[in-house]
């Protein structure tokens, strides 16, 4: 994997906000959805436009957390990793059975 470098962006709290909704809209990470932002992607449509906004809004805060503890802390990110992993499969489950559950566009 090549190496990243990090870029620090000031943020009014609803500029932030805005970008965390739209970043968990897309089904992306704040980090990924500014990465495509900045280089010209394409937005793509929501993953499903039945999502409950707070929902979404609730994991794109959690997603948030996650990104600053791995972004400053090494300790942090070895065991946010760690964690990850072990919920990775219980995550899919989840995934599975909210989308065999969602309605047939």
């Amino acid at each position: 994997m090549a190496a990243r470098t990090n870029v620090t962006v000031r943020l009014s709290p609803s500029e932030s906000d805005k970008i965390k909704r739209l970043a968990a809209g897309q089904g992306v990470s704040v980090s990924e959805y500014l990465r495509r932002a900045a280089l010209g992607a394409k937005p793509t449509a929501a993953a499903s436009a039945s999502v409950d906004p707070a929902i979404a809004q609730r994991l794109a805060d959690l997603l948030a957390r996650i990104e600053a503890v791995t972004e400053t802390d090494s300790q942090g990110r070895t065991e946010v990793l760690a964690l990850l992993n072990k919920a990775g499969a219980g995550f899919n489950s989840l995934l599975t059975r909210y989308q065999a559950a969602a309605p047939k566009a």
